[in-house]
This record gives structure tokens, C-alpha cells and sequence, in this order.
């Protein structure tokens, strides 16, 4: 398939969306920006998704339909769409999420004014039902700062932009997993500056039948072993089966650890620090910042406000020998 040579590629997986995807195309159709084409690649639907796609692809010739012919999964959907995709950047879309109509403009800017970065996020809100009720996510700004924040959990959206040609010399593509947008983003961290723009700019659904929610604790089997992979290659740090799960349930604050275990998070968070000041792997002024705001929103699980601050101060005290 050859399609014109657009400024923007969005790849959007299509699968059983029916009840949102018609707003989350327009909301791609309404940019302020308008050189990009839309891949919508229906991964076998059961429900009338595809007949949405198609009768916006009628009307607007930037669209462009695939189907699979079997259930692919996301993963090898999106690498269907990066194997076509023309544009001299390309950005993912998830067929029931919404962006502000000044995204891709703003993201443009941010890269003609920024050449050393080669992927950029933003802020982005989760709703429910509305977007007015939406909770804000402040994502990690700089690349030193997302590098450390993977330590913890995915520190983008989705809805993330990248440069066509730093994607392509990095060989990276998407793997089987029930979190590969975050084992994507570490991967890609070792071959791509990034940045994430502090503006909220992206929408993320949160609904019932998405498959995230449905299946939340693989999710979470899945965050863990990448975390454990990360720590593994960037610090050497090797976790046993139970730290691993300790790290995760209060890193993502899923799961519902003892308080006493509490301490044990505690000498992991210092073994990380402690090891990075070996190893030079991170920044330790910004990784410290990150150990202590992760300690203190884990104490809070456990402690009033006071005592939550009062511990991390003790902590940070340790953080200095």
C-alpha cells in the first residue's frame, strides 16, 4: 500500500471500540494540524467497530483501513502499522482515547525547537465517563528524568510522537505483553532522547470492558518483570521473586502489601541509590528526589500525612551516607 508522504503517521489498533471510536477519530480529524494519515487497523472486532472505521474512511481520504485476518493482539497490530507507515513522524492513538485538537501542532513545535529530542509525550488526564471530572498525570519533562521514572512505571501516555527515522535505526519493535507500551519505552530509551511536553494534551479512557481493566493483575505480572529486567540492566541490581513483587505493589501502589513491609522497601530504595552512586548509571540528585517521593506515597499508605513526611526526612538522611 503507498499512500502520499504525510508529516504524521497515527496508528490507531482497532478492536471492539464501537461505543467510542467515532470520538476518538474525530478528535484526530479536528487537529489544528492537518498533513497526517490515519492507519486504523482493525484487529478482528466482533462488535460494529469496523463499520464505524469505515464510514469515516469514506468520507476522508487520510484514512486508511487494514484488517487482520486473525486476532494479532496490539503489539503485533502497531508493528503492522509502523511496517507502512509514511510519515516523518509517527504517533499512536488508542481507539477509545481523545487529544486535544492543538496536539500535533504543538508537538511539532516542540520538536523544531528541540532536534535533539527524538520522542515526546505529554501530560495527560484519565476520565471515566467525562472529561470535565478528568485526574491529571504530570509525566517525568526531561530524558533524565523519564529514565528514572521507568524505574517505577511507564512515564508516558499512549499517545506518544517520535521521529520516523531515529524509530527506524533503533530496531525496536513491539513484543507480546500485557504492558508493551512500557517495555516499548524502555527499549526505545536506549536508542532515543526523550521528552515529555508539560502540557495536557492527551485523554486516557478508563472503562469497564477495555482490556486493561479486565485484566489488571497481568498487567501488573507484566510492569514487574520489566521493572525487574530494567533494574537488572541498568543497575545490576538482581531481585528474588519476592522483592520483585514488594518493589512493584508499592512502586505502582497496586496489590495490598503488609506495613511491615515497609522496611523492606525501604532497603531496597536505598540499595538502588546506593548502587547508582557505583555505578554512575543515573542522576543522583533526580533519583534521589524520585526514592523519596516514592517512599513518602508509600508510607502514606500506612501513616497519616506527618508521619509519612517525617519518615522520608529520616530517609533522606540515609540517602546521604
Amino acid at each position: 500500500m503507498k499512500h502520499n508522504h504525510p508529516r504524521i503517521s497515527v496508528i490507531m489498533p482497532l478492536y471492539n471500540a464501537e461505543k467510542f471510536v467515532a470520538e476518538s477519530i474525530e478528535s484526530i480529524l479536528g487537529q489544528t494540524f492537518q498533513d497526517f494519515e490515519l492507519i486504523i487497523i482493525n484487529d478482528c472486532s466482533t462488535d460494529n467497530s469496523w463499520e464505524v472505521a469505515c464510514s469515516y474512511a469514506k468520507q476522508d481520504s487520510r484514512i486508511h483501513l487494514l484488517q487482520n485476518e486473525t486476532n494479532q493482539g496490539a503489539a503485533d497490530t502497531r508493528n503492522r502499522g509502523l511496517d507502512i507507515a509514511q510519515g516523518d513522524f509517527i504517533t499512536f492513538m488508542d481507539a477509545d482515547d481523545l487529544i486535544a485538537a492543538e496536539r500535533f501542532e504543538r508537538l511539532l513545535a516542540y520538536f523544531n525547537q528541540h532536534p535533539e529530542v527524538d520522542l515526546c509525550g505529554t501530560y495527560y488526564a484519565i476520565f471515566h465517563n467525562n472529561k470535565a471530572s478528568a485526574q491529571l498525570v504530570r509525566t517525568p519533562i526531561s530524558h533524565e528524568q523519564i529514565v528514572v521514572g521507568m524505574l517505577f512505571g511507564c512515564p508516558f501516555a499512549p499517545t506518544v510522537m517520535m521521529r520516523s527515522e531515529a524509530f527506524r535505526c533503533s530496531g525496536v519493535r513491539f513484543q507480546k505483553s500485557m504492558a508493551e507500551d512500557f517495555l516499548f519505552w524502555v527499549e526505545l530509551s536506549g536508542h532515543m532522547r526523550m521528552a515529555n511536553l508539560p502540557e495536557c494534551l492527551s485523554f486516557y479512557r478508563r472503562w469497564d470492558g477495555q482490556i486493561s481493566t479486565r485484566a489488571e493483575d497481568a498487567q501488573t505480572a507484566s510492569a514487574q518483570e520489566i521493572l525487574r529486567n530494567y533494574l537488572h540492566q541498568s543497575l545490576g541490581i538482581e531481585l528474588n521473586d519476592h522483592e520483585a513483587q514488594l518493589y512493584t505493589f508499592f512502586s505502582q501502589s497496586k496489590g495490598h502489601p503488609d506495613r511491615s513491609e515497609l522496611k523492606n522497601y525501604r532497603n531496597l530504595l536505598l540499595r538502588l541509590y546506593r548502587t547508582n552512586a557505583q555505578v554512575g548509571r543515573f542522576n543522583r540528585r533526580i533519583l534521589k528526589k524520585q526514592l523519596l517521593r516514592r517512599y513518602k506515597v508509600a508510607c502514606r499508605r500506612f501513616y497519616p500525612s506527618w508521619q509519612a513526611k517525617i519518615m522520608k526526612r529520616l530517609l533522606s538522611y540515609r540517602l546521604c551516607f
